[in-house]
């Protein structure tokens, strides 16, 4: 068990969460809108729309769930990840890859182990301070713990 000096606990932002998916929407639109000027014959443009409609639409309804799911993420210096929901129940996860931390922007995809997925963007000007820094030394001190390859 990891010392609980490196244990990262952050609490998703639900106005973070609604500007995801407020862009998530906007794309959508604008792929629409790419598809339906492309150079294609007329009669594939309908049904490439309705693929990237379903598509956008199953990604964004995930997005959505990921919030009523998950009210707590606790991150270790092992690579562990649990999630907490709105029950207090706890699930044991992993990150999935497409997760990234910036210096003031960070992007993480969870995957539980009842496959579910959480999505969640977390920024350090909304969050403490001390945690934010936590989150930047796990995710530089455990790339190998988190299955991504230690980087300069």
């Amino acid at each position: 068990m990891s010392s609980p000096l490196f244990v990262v606990k952050l609490c998703p932002d639900a106005l973070l969460h609604r500007f995801a998916l407020g862009s998530g929407v906007i794309l959508m639109l604008v792929g629409i809108f790419l598809v339906s000027n492309m150079e294609w014959p007329f009669s594939s443009r309908p049904v490439v729309t309705v693929f990237w409609v379903l598509d956008c639409s199953w990604t964004l309804r995930g997005l959505a769930a990921g919030l009523a799911r998950v009210n707590l993420i606790i991150l270790d210096l092992d690579g562990g990840v649990r999630t907490k929901d709105s029950m207090g129940e706890t699930r044991v996860g992993k990150l999935a890859t497409g997760s990234f931390i910036f210096a003031r922007v960070a992007w993480l995809r969870l995957r539980n182990e009842g496959g579910g997925v959480y999505t969640g963007l977390f920024m350090r000007s909304r969050m403490n301070a001390a945690d934010w820094h936590r989150l930047q030394l796990l995710w530089q001190q455990s790339r190998l713990a988190f299955g991504h390859p230690a980087g300069p």
